[in-house]
């Protein structure tokens, strides 16, 4: 009775998957699901009942010993239970019937049709390689009137090349330089074509780049990593489609061996980076997005330093990067039932403050009062 009871307690912790749907649960909830979602399928001949369609269909066609199938030979055109197979075969019905077929193969009258019907099908053979032998003929002799005239109109190529031989020279020497001038045009259309090409692909790269929304946001994604040390770029995004340009980089760091989630911020120079005002000096908001919907957002707040090269205007391709060390404790990242990886991916949010309202436009009612860090470059610099 213990055991017993072991046993179904044991049943009763148990998850079950359904290996028909995508369902899962406890055994008893199983049981249920399986009378209630699934089909009751029972075999009329030997009454076993299946849940799934598959094992149904494989027991009907190949498992029952009390299916009925034919028998195969011809005129036989009984069912036969699969068990009595056997007994079948050897019945005198069956006998007969096989007897019946040997002699009528055997018989003068089948061996005289099979003859006749050997006899049509190489006169039918026969008659087709006629009738391509005919149409061989036929393209043979086409092919030699051709012959005849290339070879006569060669006669007449080779006198006339001779007799203008050297007219030809100087017309070839004309067409050598007009080739000349259509490379030199192919080389510049070609190069044309490749400037062309380098702007198209400009564009397609610029059409990549994120632009905030409405509301001064944007989301980034980046793919979890398998590994514990890894380092991922984000995809670039402006401010605006004249505004900054930025990359956000999210890496793993170790400090104390404690292992941390780390975000860098780099400032590119843009197309229109002549015409809008530096340093940049507007607050950030980032947000380690909780995909659980229960709004528990790691949020850090970066108010840039004017003071700082990081923000300047960029002479080259881009600035010096910057950004949060210990953004949060890698484990928010890789534990197994993290909040904020979901499908193998997790998200960072990017609100820029440009009114400079001091809102966290994050925090929700349930979390409005969490504590959120506010760091400046200055500070990080000093780490």
């Amino acid at each position: 009775a213990l055991a017993d009871r072991g046993v179904e307690r044991e049943l009763k912790m148990i998850i079950i998957v359904c290996y028909s749907c995508s369902w899962n649960g406890t055994y008893k909830d199983y049981l249920d699901h399986l009378q209630e979602l699934h089909a009751d399928l029972e075999c009329s001949d030997c009454h076993e009942h299946f849940f799934a369609i598959n094992s149904f269909e494989e027991h009907r066609q190949e498992l029952c010993v009390h299916r009925s199938i034919s028998c195969g030979l011809p005129n036989c055109m009984n069912s036969i239970k699969w068990y009595e197979m056997k007994a079948h075969y050897l019945s005198d019905e069956h006998q007969h019937k096989l007897i019946i077929i040997i002699l009528e193969y055997k018989s003068p009258k089948h061996r005289q049709l099979e003859i006749q019907n050997y006899s049509k099908l190489m006169n039918k053979e026969l008659n087709d390689i006629h009738e391509s032998i005919s149409i061989i003929f036929s393209v043979y002799e086409i092919l030699l009137n051709d012959l005849a005239h290339l070879k006569a109109e060669e006669n007449e190529i080779k006198i006339h090349f001779e007799q203008n031989f050297s007219k030809k020279i100087d017309e070839l020497k004309k067409y050598d330089n007009e080739n000349d001038k259509s490379l030199k045009e192919l080389s510049e259309s070609q190069n044309s074509m490749q400037t062309q090409l380098e702007d198209i692909k400009q564009v397609q790269e610029e059409s990549r780049i994120q632009v905030l929304d409405n509301n001064s946001t944007t989301t980034l994604r980046f793919n979890c990593p398998i590994t514990s040390s890894f380092s991922i770029q984000s995809s670039k995004f402006k401010t605006s489609q004249y505004g900054y340009i930025f990359m956000l980089r999210a890496c793993s760091t170790i400090e104390s061996q404690q292992k941390y989630l780390s975000i860098f911020l780099t400032l590119y120079n843009g197309e229109y980076s002549n015409l809008i005002p530096y340093p940049f000096s507007c607050t950030m908001y980032f947000a380690l997005w909780d995909q659980s919907n229960q709004q528990n957002h790691i949020i850090y707040v970066l108010k840039p330093d004017p003071n700082a090269t990081a923000f300047i205007r960029p002479i080259n391709d881009k600035n010096d990067e910057y950004g949060i060390n210990k953004f949060c404790s890698l484990e928010y990242l890789t534990d197994s039932k993290s909040l904020y990886v979901k499908d193998g991916a997790f998200f960072i949010r990017v609100f820029i403050d440009f009114l400079n309202t001091g809102q966290n436009p994050f925090q929700t009612k349930d979390n409005v009062n969490d504590t959120v860090e506010v760091m400046s470059t200055t500070t990080i610099m000093a780490e």
